[in-house]
């Protein structure tokens, strides 16, 4: 009788060692995608909030002109949000890119327009038209 139940234990703590083993890797891909699209969702949000009361900078186009990209990063231990916004291109898209990814143009005028805002205190710390080289 005793080997019974031991026989019947051992399955029982097969299975569910098992069902961890195949069902947890699911779950936590399922669970980051989600956290992403959300954190997407949230970051596009905080755009929509900046962009809401942005001035755009003197002898540059409207910001629907531009495609705008835009990464976070932290400098100086400072959280940031950094944007370029360039005149060529499709206007009117947003681009969420990662650091390394932002376009990086060393002139251009008011054709091109970067923002450096500070995520904890919520303001612009510049924006800017870059140089004419």
């Amino acid at each position: 009788m005793k080997n019974n139940l031991d026989v019947r234990m051992f399955f029982r703590y097969a299975i569910l060692i098992a069902m961890c083993f195949f069902c947890a890797p699911m779950t936590l891909a399922n669970i980051k995608e989600s956290d992403k699209n959300q954190s997407q969702e949230m970051k596009l949000n905080l755009i929509k909030n900046i962009e809401a009361n942005l001035k755009m900078p003197k002898g540059s186009p409207d910001l629907q002109h531009y495609v705008r990209y835009y990464t976070w990063q932290v400098v100086n231990r400072k959280r940031l949000i950094i944007a370029v916004y360039n005149y060529e291109g499709s206007p009117g898209r947003i681009e969420l890119v990662q650091p390394d990814n932002l376009p990086y143009i060393e002139d251009g005028g008011c054709d091109v327009v970067e923002l450096n805002y500070s995520i904890k205190t919520k303001k612009i710390l510049s924006l800017l038209c870059h140089g004419v080289g």
